[in-house]
């Protein structure tokens, strides 16, 4: 009797391409993210000098990606292989201020993207007190005095301070409606001023409401990143990234 092999042999070499088959890796392996983000920070120091931008710590979160990158020698800085979307940049280093990149877009038009970043070491000219009190006021404002403590070799020409203003009493740096710089003459530690109440008007606040206000010591040369943006007209304000940590006290007064 004849019997015919060709089912059995077809039917093993099927299953012996299956087991290869099932054995082989991946062929075609997933294909790079198309995104990147880079840049360059430069740092300097409170009067302005430029000094080494290497080791700054650039934390880069999106979703669902959170990256860490480190600075090179010359500050630069590069993510690869980033999913298209939006990103978040926060750059620190224990002796400089930290700066911050938002809103960083990576779409299919636009897959990569590049920032340049200042940084500064934090003013030493420090509040030593800020009252709302002061001599006979000009009309239609409220007087304040504001007392520092800094340093006369690094700041020759005087000292500066910023003040900020707000409707809400956790005012700051980074969270109020009016930003002022001011600055004082050299031999002295001390200065008098006035806050405009005409001024406070044209920006929305209104007789009765409370107002707070904070000040913090300034360097000569500030290093910013943008900030808020005001809903009246959509100007982006700049934050200050290099003022003195230490704050004044938050002080309060109802409009007139």
């Amino acid at each position: 009797m004849h019997l015919s092999l060709r089912p059995f042999i077809l039917a093993a070499t099927v299953a012996a391409g299956s087991l290869l088959a099932s054995c082989r890796p991946d062929a075609d392996p997933a294909p790079l993210s198309p995104g990147a983000i880079s840049g360059i920070v430069t740092a300097q120091d409170e009067t302005g000098r430029l000094e080494s931008a290497a080791g700054i710590t650039v934390s880069l979160k999106g979703i669902p990606t959170s990256l860490t990158a480190t600075t090179d020698a010359t500050g630069k800085f590069e993510f690869r292989n980033l999913p298209l979307g939006t990103y978040d940049a926060t750059f620190t280093r224990g002796d400089l201020g930290t700066s911050l990149a938002s809103a960083i877009v990576l779409d299919a038009q636009r897959p990569t993207a590049e920032r340049t970043v200042q940084m500064g070491k934090p003013a030493t000219t420090s509040i030593t007190s800020f009252t709302l009190t002061g001599p006979t006021p000009l009309p239609n404002s409220i007087p304040y005095t504001l007392q520092v403590a800094y340093n006369p070799a690094l700041y020759p020409n005087g000292f500066s301070y910023m003040m900020y203003i707000s409707n809400k009493a956790n005012v700051s740096n980074t969270d109020h409606i009016v930003a002022s710089y001011a600055s004082a003459a050299s031999g002295t530690n001390r200065t008098q001023l006035w806050i405009s109440i005409g001024g406070l008007k044209g920006r929305g606040f209104v007789s009765g409401s409370t107002v707070y206000v904070v000040a913090y010591g300034a360097p000569v040369f500030h290093t910013t990143y943008p900030g808020i943006t005001d809903g009246s007209n959509g100007i982006t304000s700049a934050i200050i990234s290099n003022l003195n940590p230490v704050r004044s006290p938050v002080l309060s007064f109802i409009m007139p």
